[in-house]
């Protein structure tokens, strides 16, 4: 697994966890309880995760840092036509960001990847970083950035629960 971002880690744990406990109630012949607890679990998860990302941007650390590269990732997508299937690329780009914190001097990558280099290299930027985990940065403007991925599989699951609970009327 080239690159693998373990700050996913524990997400992939409770998905592949409540994933089982669904389908054992789903064996069991517990039809539409059979996705509450998944939901409910991740949908929790996803919470807590939001509010510790939340509290982690109010005690972040001020600290001017220098851009020194970014982490490039080429991402491809299929375009269906009506006639035929063509392949395209695109890129993203992560800034890797030099900065001195109470530890001493980190170089570390920004969380996510943007869709265009929005800043110049060699440049100085101001960022915060959490004390408790100095590697994680973030740009004052892009916070939500952290809490995004989160937010997303919150609007999924909402999403999923309200079209369960509507097909189950029928």
């Amino acid at each position: 697994m080239k690159n693998f971002p373990l700050r996913f880690l524990p997400d992939i744990v409770i998905g592949i966890v409540t994933c089982i406990i669904s389908m054992i109630l789903y064996i069991k012949g517990y039809l539409l309880l059979a996705f509450l607890p998944s939901v409910g679990i991740q949908m929790l998860w996803c919470v807590i995760q939001c509010c510790y990302y939340h509290n982690l941007t109010k005690s972040g650390i001020a600290v001017n840092a220098v851009l020194i590269d970014y982490h490039y990732k080429r991402n491809k997508q299929k375009k269906r036509g009506l006639i035929s299937v063509t392949d395209s690329s695109y890129t993203t780009y992560a800034p890797v960001m030099r900065y001195e914190t109470e530890q001493g001097e980190i170089t570390s990558r920004y969380c996510s990847h943007l869709m265009k280099r929005s800043y110049e290299i060699g440049k100085s930027y101001l960022i915060y970083y959490a004390p408790s985990r100095p590697e994680l940065f973030w740009f004052p403007d892009r916070k939500y950035d952290l809490t995004e991925p989160y937010l997303t599989w919150i609007l999924g699951l909402l999403t999923f629960l309200i079209c369960g609970f509507l097909d189950s009327g029928k």
